[in-house]
């Protein structure tokens, strides 16, 4: 912190001693926006954190405790934290509504030798309990999600095994018909051999009636000779 952070918060000590602050207008303007603008440079553009200087500065002023050329004020360290505790809440600055009130928070504690202000404290914890519910919640959320996740994980498994189990039935049903027409084919070659061999069969006896014929015809034949011989010598006499 600064030479003049220190200077202020110095003073701000005081309190426990007197029970009351002694600061001047000007200085108390300019380094309490110091104050805010050193915590964190992000906080600054912040209207709540302005708001709250000229808050504090109207504030007196109205109550005719400044007057004209920075006259010294006086403000106990009560007024100080109703008037930190008590700014209206800007919608501008909602989500950073918790650092507002850890900065009061921590310049409370400072100027009262008590403790800090039960309202600001009261307010710190229920925003802490509600970030600890939030964060609760979330986790839950979290958790349900992972859940489903692995439900729907179990579930894709279950279907690629069960498409793995039909496929495999198909291809045992494929097999099956394969060696029935497999089967078949054999069956149908089998027929024809027999068909064949009947065929061959009754070729045989026909042959067998052929040759016979031949035979007779070839007997016939040779006892023919010998009758036609003595009738063609009997014509040549």
């Amino acid at each position: 912190m600064g030479h003049g952070g220190a200077l202020l918060l110095g003073v701000l000590r005081g309190a426990s001693v007197s029970s009351s602050v002694h600061v001047r207008n000007v200085l108390f303007r300019r380094e309490l926006k110091s104050w805010i603008k050193r915590q964190n440079p992000s906080y600054y553009p912040c209207y709540r954190y302005v708001r709250a200087v000229e808050f504090i500065s109207l504030q007196l002023h109205a109550e005719g405790s400044l007057g004209a050329g920075g006259v010294t004020v006086t403000m106990t360290s009560t007024e100080l934290c109703n008037l930190c505790g008590a700014l209206p809440k800007n919608p501008v600055c909602d989500a950073q509504g918790l650092m507002y009130d850890n900065m009061c928070y921590a310049m409370c504690n400072q100027v009262n030798s008590v403790g800090p202000c039960p309202q600001l404290a009261q307010q710190h914890q229920h925003q802490l309990n509600k970030q600890k519910l939030h964060q609760q919640q979330h986790q839950q959320q979290k958790q349900h999600h992972q859940k489903q996740q692995v439900q729907q994980q179990l579930l894709q498994q279950q279907l690629q095994q069960q498409q793995q189990h039909q496929q495999q039935q198909r291809q045992q049903q494929q097999q099956q018909q394969q060696q029935q027409q497999q089967q078949q084919q054999q069956q149908q070659q089998q027929q024809q051999q027999q068909q064949q061999q009947q065929q061959q069969q009754q070729q045989q006896p026909q042959q067998q009636q052929q040759q016979q014929q031949k035979q007779q015809k070839q007997q016939k034949q040779k006892q023919q000779q010998p009758q036609q011989q003595p009738q063609q010598q009997q014509q040549q006499q």
